[in-house]
């Protein structure tokens, strides 16, 4: 696991977790926006490091999360922000952490708990995906494959321009992705026990979506077990729309959270 640490300690700490087949950099389309006036760390999951480590489970990337925090000597986290399966890693984290934690924002997180034939299926789907993208070096070639996958569209829709530098970086991560990483990413996403919380802890969390991205649909599961939580759609919008679409708004949304 990598982390990028930006500004000081006595600022306001802002930690950001990114998605499957992300890194640190898919954040900063909208940190860059939130950087004078912040603490930040991101964190790079293992298995998307560009190296050998391999993603193991949300427990462990939590847990490691949490002891570099800790390392640093940080008592107070003003926000923890996870997108898609970050937002899985997030909410571990607040489960674990015997860190102060003010306020959690979990975009786009898929919370579902899929049988096992579907997970089998899901894993096959992204297997496929990272073998095309390793079976080419010139990323432009990579990502115009990409885009034209249809499964991708479902996630993020038929406009996949704003997406195209996102796409950039995930050819980056896939290349060196080991199925292990993949087969642990799945299990992450679709096979998610949700922990207990008291109401005190649920009502600081917001669970954000975009109103036609799939990952919507675990939305009713969240309301049943954390009805003091926050919920927020976001209409006209896929899978990490909103941030990637209006990355401005989206860091005011972050801001307007945390004062």
């Amino acid at each position: 696991m990598k982390f990028i640490f930006m500004g000081e300690k006595d600022k306001p700490v802002i930690v950001f977790i990114h998605g499957m087949f992300c890194n640190s950099d898919s954040n900063k389309h909208f940190v860059k926006y939130l950087k004078d006036n912040y603490c930040i760390i991101m964190p790079t999951l293992d298995g998307h490091c560009g190296d050998e480590t391999i993603y193991t489970t949300k427990e462990e990337q939590a847990k490691k999360i949490l002891e570099y925090i800790k390392n640093k000597g940080i008592k107070d986290i003003a926000l923890l922000q996870g997108s898609s399966m970050g937002a899985q890693v997030a909410l571990e984290m607040v489960n674990q952490s015997d860190i102060h934690i003010k306020n959690v924002f979990l975009d786009g997180g898929p919370f579902f708990k899929f049988p096992k034939l579907f997970r089998f299926i899901m894993y096959k789907k992204f297997v496929a995906m990272v073998k095309m993208i390793q079976k080419e070096t010139d990323i432009k070639v990579i990502r115009n494959d990409i885009i034209h996958n249809k499964f991708l569209k479902l996630l993020i829709g038929k406009d996949t321009k704003p997406y195209e530098e996102l796409l950039s970086e995930m050819c980056i991560v896939c290349n060196s992705m080991k199925l292990e990483s993949i087969k642990n990413i799945i299990e992450t996403c679709y096979n998610c026990t949700l922990p207990e919380f008291h109401s005190d802890i649920s009502n600081r969390i917001t669970f954000f979506f975009g109103k036609e991205e799939l990952a919507h649909m675990s939305k009713r599961r969240l309301i049943k077990k954390y009805p003091n939580s926050i919920f927020r759609d976001m209409e006209g919008f896929k899978h990490l729309g909103y941030q990637t679409r209006q990355p401005m708004e989206y860091a005011k949304i972050l801001k307007d959270t945390i004062d």
